[in-house]
């Protein structure tokens, strides 16, 4: 006879806790690394825990900042009766051995298949596993889930920053939540941010994400920026915006614009890394996604720059300081400008 925990009401009656498998497999491979993770590295505690496995689990991460422990501090008092299967990291390091990736997938499987009753999963992955057999750790682990789930199970996973996120991820997982401060001192952060995630999902609504008060620069589009500049300010028209490398599944992004702001791109750069330089981008637009469901706008330009100085959108009057999300095509030289209205 199976019993379960109950807990709340509605219509007066008590209400049976929702199962909540959890478990974790952490690497970050470098394929070009000389040495490989054995099913012994992730026995072995290093930084982190050893191999847990069951309760373990629970007690061996409480304190730490993991995902998994914040995502299980977040679920106390709720309704949630987390099942802990396994949780095991290993250093960086060249591929994850077959024999290692296998055993730690057949314990998180092999929980799957022992509790007919699951209501949902959360997994702390890392996202950029690669075995000797897998290019893809992550994808091939989720897919393997899914055949067991079938596709209505909420699956919601934790994502290290440098996670390189594969169609096949997307496509198996229900939703992911990805650090967001390097170094990473919020994982623990994010795994709770897992929880209010995993309950929209166990509600049976679907995920939206819906940016508002967004702005992204710099797209590199001069037939776009063109046609913008034809049409003049307020003109709305339809665009295949960017995409035109030509390379596999590279494909524009097909919308309604609006035009708010015209520019001939040329302005002098106002933080240290283009200190005493004159953009010259040529004709530059900002454009609104016509959209009611989200408020985004994009910044496009007639030459390749990188979006690393904030000029780049005051010169169209864009205030940073009151935009919700700002998004930048750039590498890391983008921080040295951009910092300081970060967070705010």
């Amino acid at each position: 006879m199976r019993l379960e925990r109950l807990t709340g009401q509605a219509n007066g009656w008590p209400q049976p806790m929702k199962n909540i498998l959890i478990a974790g497999f952490q690497h970050e491979t470098n394929t070009f690394g000389p040495s490989q993770a054995t099913f012994e590295e992730f026995l072995e505690a290093d930084g982190w825990p050893g191999l847990l496995t069951g309760d373990e689990v629970i007690n061996g991460t409480r304190g730490i900042n993991l995902p998994i422990a914040g995502f299980i501090e977040a679920t106390q008092g709720s309704d949630m009766n987390l099942l802990p299967v396994v949780w095991a990291s290993a250093e960086p390091s060249g591929f994850v051995t077959d024999d290692a990736f296998e055993r730690i997938s057949d314990m998180i499987l092999q929980g799957i298949r022992s509790t007919p009753s699951l209501d949902g999963i959360y997994l702390d992955l890392h996202g950029a596993m690669v075995t000797q057999s897998h290019q893809d750790g992550e994808g091939e682990l989720l897919a393997r889930i899914r055949d067991l789930t079938g596709d209505d199970l909420p699956i919601v996973a934790s994502l290290d920053l440098h996670a390189n996120i594969t169609a096949r991820m997307v496509r198996h997982a229900s939703a992911f939540c990805i650090f967001r401060t390097y170094p990473h001192i919020d994982m623990a952060r994010t795994g709770a941010r897992c929880y209010p995630v995993l309950r929209h999902l166990l509600s049976g609504t679907r995920l939206h994400a819906q940016a508002r008060n967004a702005v992204l620069a710099l797209l590199h589009d001069p037939n776009v920026s063109a046609r913008a500049h034809k049409l003049g300010v307020g003109a709305t028209f339809e665009a295949a915006l960017g995409g035109r490398t030509g390379l596999a599944g590279m494909e524009s992004y097909c919308a309604r614009f609006r035009v708010l702001a015209l520019s001939d791109g040329q302005f002098a750069f106002g933080g240290e890394m283009y200190a005493g330089a004159k953009a010259q981008l040529g004709p530059t637009a900002l454009l609104e996604i016509v959209d009611p469901n989200s408020s985004v706008c994009v910044v496009v330009g007639s030459k390749r720059c990188q979006c690393l100085d904030r000029t780049i959108f005051t010169h169209l009057g864009i205030e940073l300081e009151k935009t919700g999300i700002i998004a930048v095509k750039s590498t890391v030289h983008f921080r040295a400008d951009f910092e300081p209205i970060a967070g705010r």
